[in-house]
């Protein structure tokens, strides 16, 4: 079974979808992977210390999975964390949550595909779906 390192970018207030999709991905027993995600959002008040750890963290990653529901768009670090995979290329999947197919697109996550970067995918909430996206299966399945 081949091992993926992630990077889980989400809104905090969506932290209780997150636990969800990881709890999927290890029952599921897909693949193996390990998590390098800021667990919570940051109490630092210094932006380029949080940048700093965001770096790191996707620097080890192979792919970030952007968690995708209300809100998500107005976030800068989802946009800061797509914008940094996308310059270092790495592989970025939007995952909408479940039953949030209208949210909006993070800019950066617009910006990728109209520039048709190579290794992205967005998909639905469905686990076939999103594991097929983070083992490299390119697709685009926009909302409603």
């Amino acid at each position: 079974m081949k091992s993926k390192n992630l990077f889980f970018s989400y809104y905090y207030r969506n932290s209780s979808e997150y636990d969800r999709l990881n709890e999927m991905l290890e029952d599921r027993g897909y693949f193996d992977y390990s998590n390098s995600s800021l667990d919570e959002e940051s109490k630092a008040e210094n932006e380029d210390y949080i940048k700093t750890k965001i770096r790191s963290k996707i620097n080890w990653a192979g792919t970030i999975v952007v968690l995708i529901g209300p809100g998500t768009y107005t976030r800068k670090y989802v946009n800061y964390e797509i914008e940094y995979a996308r310059k270092k290329e790495k592989r970025i999947v939007g995952v909408y949550l479940w039953g949030e197919s209208q949210s909006k697109l993070p800019a950066e996550l617009r910006k990728a595909h109209n520039d048709d970067y190579d290794d992205l995918a967005l998909v639905r909430w469905n686990s076939d779906s999103i594991v097929d996206a983070i083992r490299g299966t390119n697709s685009w399945d926009e909302g409603d």
